[in-house]
């Protein structure tokens, strides 16, 4: 195996082997998790106000523990029968932290496995920097080396690249997307259950249904899909312990956006409950508070950098104005040469149709509003189909292309570089802005252009936001 390889892989480490019948503690699973969410609230009231929105649910379908996209917290109580106390404790917040890790990363298209042993390491050096004792799980993986790599790197996303770099098994781990499929199949069960539940409630049925053994949620140990179905079970070979709480950490895709801002509310919830005690950890609060800052609408961008561009200038006292000669005044005429913009639309699969003819649309008429004489629209995936003025009666005649995506092509046109010569800007128009809708997944030229360039990103994709661009800017396009 390769870097990755934790010092409990090495010592042949299998979850299993800690399962308990009766609990170290003494106490049942539910109980000690419940007390341990007690104690997150009164001495880490930020992990522990995200802990008290989280519903636990039993299930022995789950290896260890998990979170899904709702923020149900799922677990094994064979597993969390071999925690102490302090261990639950310290566990349950490592689940919280994934609550607050979805929120700032997405794992896209990278490694699962690799990138669960990111999300790991930033979660359990974020907690040990809080001051929580580190459990048995996470000692058997996570050292000094794991903690001084999250200090200097900060973020998951530049952990999972430095651990990739040493990886000589890029291959996704079987054990964690295994993991992930069952969770799903979980996740899915207790949706249908709840609306069950709800359906019955309404009826006024089922009363006295959830009460005795559980979490007081009316979930009882063992209940899940059957996902597991007696099938032995796939070899990790990521080097991460907990095998599948934190392959959802980054899933904020499969969310819904209510289950997504209702996430955000919690945790602009718990970081204003944490300050309200004077316990919040300052590493987050810069994370949060771009949450709670108001958002400028990406049209305000577009708006503001298309009166940068076109306003000025557009106005010269070089060619005399008629009515100003008549009236013996000095007054200004427009600038004689036509000014133009781009439009350049990913349709790789990011947005669909609609919402790719209202992007088109809203920032033509922005930049026409701002002066711009013409809008020159390129369609795109890794290749340009399409490439020529844009008229309102051509939106709703143009097929969309769904492939790879790459920009060198887009800029090889601008450039009047391309190939195909056709496809190319007119010697007779000059790009003074480009509007580029993409996720990012793209390659950049390496050669930075002239003119100002905006990268409008749909909220949410892959990779998004927590890309980064050689040049220019980018704003969050949400529709």
């Amino acid at each position: 195996m390769s870097d990755l390889t934790s010092a409990a892989d090495k010592k042949g480490f299998d979850p299993t082997s800690f399962y308990r019948d009766t609990p170290k503690s003494g106490t049942p699973a539910a109980e000690l998790l419940s007390s341990a969410r007690l104690t997150l609230l009164r001495k880490y009231p930020f992990y522990g106000k995200i802990a008290m929105s989280m519903v636990l649910v039993a299930s022995d379908e789950v290896p260890t523990t998990a979170v899904d996209p709702k923020g149900r917290m799922f677990y094994n109580p064979k597993w969390v029968n071999a925690f102490t106390f302090e261990d639950a404790v310290f566990e349950f917040a490592h689940e919280a932290t994934h609550m607050v890790q979805r929120l700032f990363g997405r794992r896209g298209n990278r490694n699962p496995g690799i990138f669960n042993v990111a999300a790991d390491y930033c979660a359990d050096t974020q907690l040990v920097d809080s001051g929580l004792k580190q459990s048995f799980a996470s000692s058997l993986v996570i050292g000094q080396k794991e903690f001084d790599l999250v200090h200097e790197l900060k973020r998951v996303e530049p952990v999972y690249d430095h651990l990739l770099q040493k990886s000589k098994d890029n291959e996704d781990c079987p054990a964690c997307k295994q993991a992930l499929e069952d969770l799903a199949k979980l996740s899915g069960k207790e949706d249908a259950e709840d609306s069950k539940a709800r359906d019955k409630a309404e009826k006024g049925e089922g009363e006295g249904e959830g009460e005795g053994e559980g979490d007081g949620h009316g979930h009882k140990p063992g209940q899940g899909s059957g996902c597991g179905g007696g099938k032995p079970s796939p070899k990790h070979t990521c080097g991460t312990v907990r095998k599948c709480c934190a392959g959802t950490s980054a899933d904020i895709e499969k969310a819904s956006p209510a289950d997504v801002q209702k996430a955000i509310q919690n945790v602009i919830a718990a970081k204003m409950y944490a300050e309200g005690k004077g316990n919040m950890p300052g590493f987050l609060g810069e994370q949060i508070d771009d949450l709670t800052r108001s958002k400028v609408r990406w049209q305000d961008h577009i708006r503001t950098a298309s009166n940068r561009v076109f306003s000025r200038g557009r106005y010269t006292y070089k060619r005399p104005h008629k009515r100003g000669q008549a009236l013996s005044i000095r007054l200004q005429t427009t600038q004689p040469e036509s000014r133009s913009a781009v439009v350049a639309v990913d349709t790789s699969g990011s947005m669909g149709h609609d919402q790719i003819v209202q992007c088109i649309s809203e920032t033509a008429a922005i930049i026409l509003a701002a002066g711009c004489d013409k809008i020159w629209l390129i369609l795109h995936d890794c290749a340009i189909y399409y490439s020529d003025y844009i008229g309102k009666e051509d939106l709703t005649k143009i097929k969309m292309s769904r492939g790879g995506t790459s920009h060198l092509p887009v800029f090889d046109c601008l450039n009047r570089k391309h190939s195909v010569r056709e496809l190319n800007l007119p010697t007779s128009e000059h790009c003074e802005l480009a509007v580029m809708f993409t996720d990012l997944g793209t390659d950049f030229p390496d050669e930075h252009p002239s003119f100002p360039v905006i990268w409008g990103v749909p909220v949410p994709s892959a990779p998004g936001m927590n890309a980064e661009v050689p040049f220019g800017k980018k704003i969050a396009v949400e529709l």
